[in-house]
């Protein structure tokens, strides 16, 4: 018996912002998508969701009262807030709270697999094999390479 793949829900009054992330067909998660907070918990409430990837403004509603129903959530799905003034003020408003990460907009496809993989623990899918327009070294990799050779790890 298969494992059920792991589900997305989108939150998000930008139908560009769900097109973004239709990135996930090709990969190993499920996408779903919600376009304000109340549609976003009836959603949860329905389906499980390992991971919410909620914009910072919402008709109903912000990214705040999403992660208080979550955190209400027995599996507790993962908050990642997308926003295009993301911001180190934001970042930390959200890690403070209990989301786990920002995303700035427009996503960037190897930035948003990576932020993913991170939140569910799973080894990082290589969006270049599927998908020609992301060059390899760019995004979160890059940098962490770049990292470990300032900070004398060998990569």
């Amino acid at each position: 018996m298969s494992r059920p793949l792991p589900h997305v829900l989108s939150v998000s009054p930008a139908h560009d912002d769900h097109h973004a992330l239709g990135i996930l067909k090709h990969s190993r998660w499920r996408l779903s998508a919600a376009t304000g907070c109340v549609e976003a918990i009836e959603r949860l409430r329905l389906d499980r969701a390992a991971i919410v990837v909620c914009e910072s403004s919402l008709s109903g509603g912000s990214w705040k009262d999403v992660l208080r129903y979550v955190n209400e959530c027995p599996e507790q799905p993962v908050l990642i807030v997308t926003s295009r003034l993301a911001d180190e003020y934001l970042w930390a408003e959200v890690l403070n709270l209990g989301g786990y990460d920002v995303l700035a907009k427009p996503f960037d496809k190897q930035e948003v697999l990576w932020v993913l993989a991170g939140a569910r623990a799973e080894e990082p899918p290589n969006v270049a094999e599927w998908d020609p327009s992301v060059q390899p070294g760019h995004g979160r990799a890059g940098h962490n390479d770049v990292l470990s050779r300032q900070n004398g790890i060998p990569g």
